[in-house]
């Protein structure tokens, strides 16, 4: 009969690294922290309403006529709006125009020819109507500009 193998003990880096990932993905939950690969779970336990606000940024030409702005086709760092208009109007009037500054700046490397920018908060229905077609209609309101 052989002789039953004692189990192999695991190493105690090994047993701190598992704690302190559970305790940090445990704080992440109960703060509600977005961390990559932690994670609050807002995708999955935040109430989801039948209306939606977004946030949009139109440039605006010499003649007058709005062209929305797509950051993902300027620079990487400039790629985040969505997450900073988040706070936007939160933050103090000399934050608000440096960054409305830098974006304005980017967008007129983009295309030539832009004298403003305009922030808009976009608020509508987020459920489809009848089929499948889009929600119902949108309100803009204009938050911020600057040139």
């Amino acid at each position: 009969m052989p002789a039953a193998r004692e189990p192999a003990s695991v190493p105690t880096g090994a047993r701190w690294f598992v704690r302190v990932f559970l305790a940090a993905f445990f704080i992440c939950a109960v703060f509600r922290i977005e961390a990559w690969p932690l994670t609050g779970f807002r995708l999955f336990s935040s109430l989801r309403t039948s209306t939606g606000t977004t946030w949009v940024a139109d440039t605006v030409g010499a003649d007058g006529t709005e062209t929305r702005l797509w950051f993902s086709d300027l620079p990487r760092p400039y790629q985040g709006f969505h997450l900073v208009t988040l706070g936007f109007r939160r933050l103090p009037a000399s934050q608000q125009r440096a960054m409305c500054t830098a974006w304005l700046d980017e967008a007129r490397r983009l295309r030539p020819g832009v004298a403003k920018l305009r922030i808009y908060r976009v608020e509508g229905t987020t459920l489809p109507r009848d089929g499948n077609r889009p929600g119902g209609p949108e309100s803009k309101v204009l938050e911020y500009a600057c040139s």
